[in-house]
């Protein structure tokens, strides 16, 4: 099944990303027609205007308000022009965009279920990024009731009829966990997509980990009370 079959869009949250931009789009359209959707999230860089002299969709945040609400902004967007449904990947290179169109396959096969790509935890990932991946994944799997083995992995395709429920919530990275959360309390179903492990240099600092882990705690606390309330 070709990419190019449905009314499809990708989101690329992206934040000083132009070292790694002009290549991720060059793969994408080498190997899919999907519609694609920059959110230059404060930016202070040359992103909006690779962005702009790509041709894609260019949405812009004035300042800079984490890829939660750059995702929210890209859902949006998607949601509003009708989109079949939305693949979501990073702006780094971390996610192969040569994968999206087997995703896709894997979506016209279950056209109802949200897919999460699902790397495995080798030496290819950071040791922090093991045990962060690890923690929360059991965490967000006990809390739903369902086997989630990559909760952390940015590379997903959500329905378009699914996307209403993704609109508002966490501004930073813990929306990816938080997304997991609420389509599943919705009876969404699940699936997963393979993908290659892949980390590139550099990162956030351990000071983003610490506030990350803290925000982590607090979404999954208020998840809780809504469940049980």
């Amino acid at each position: 099944m070709k990419s190019d079959t449905y009314n499809g869009y990708i989101i690329i949250p992206a934040y000083n990303a132009e070292k790694t931009l002009p290549e991720l789009l060059e793969r994408i359209r080498a190997c899919c027609s999907l519609n694609i959707v920059i959110v230059d999230d404060g930016s202070d860089d040359h992103t909006a205007q690779i962005a702009t002299q790509k041709g894609v969709h260019l949405i812009r945040h004035p300042e800079n308000m984490g890829k939660g609400k750059a995702l929210q902004s890209g859902f949006q967007f998607v949601l509003e022009a009708g989109g079949a449904f939305a693949v979501t990947l990073d702006a780094d290179l971390q996610h192969p965009p040569e994968a999206i169109p087997g995703l896709v396959v894997k979506y016209a096969e279950n056209p109802g279920t949200f897919i999460i790509g699902r790397r495995q935890r080798d030496d290819n990932m950071p040791f922090h990024r093991r045990l962060s991946n690890l923690i929360t994944s059991f965490l967000v799997s006990w809390r739903i009731g369902l086997s989630i083995p990559d909760v952390q992995c940015g590379f997903r395709l959500i329905p378009g009829k699914y996307i209403q429920y993704l609109l508002s919530g966490s501004k930073g990275f813990v929306f990816e966990a938080e997304m997991v959360i609420r389509l599943t309390d919705k009876g969404v179903p699940v699936d997963f997509y393979p993908i290659p492990t892949i980390y590139m240099k550099g990162g956030q600092s351990s000071i983003a980990h610490i506030r990350d882990t803290l925000h982590f705690i607090s979404m999954f606390t208020r998840s809780l009370f809504r469940r049980f309330s």
